[in-house]
């Protein structure tokens, strides 16, 4: 397993619930107030967590995954979102290692 993470551009307004629900399915969501969300997706092989700072006009993106780095920039591309920062990636036993605390 391996985790992707960055900062993405997501220009002035965020993507609607509904926008993500339509890209990855039902998932676990906070709306935050008065604006902003979190999101975080389980699939067989992977897990997504998105964060949204609309009056920033940026997100974070975290992906676990065997193919963690082609996944980060599909879901950044299917939302429209440009990369500010690639911030980084934990591969294999790396990852275990810093996982297991």
């Amino acid at each position: 397993m391996n985790h992707a993470f960055g900062t993405w551009a997501i220009g002035a307004h965020e993507p609607t619930l509904d926008a993500l629900r339509a890209r990855f399915g039902e998932g676990v969501t906070w709306r935050w107030a008065p604006h902003g969300l979190s999101a975080t997706y389980f699939a067989a092989a992977s897990t997504i967590v998105v964060h949204t700072w609309p009056e920033l006009g940026v997100a974070t993106i975290d992906v676990w995954a065997d193919d963690a780095d082609e996944r980060i920039t599909a879901v950044a591309a299917a939302l429209g979102w440009t990369a500010i920062e690639r911030s980084g990636r934990l591969r294999g036993p790396h990852l275990e290692h810093w996982a297991a605390g």
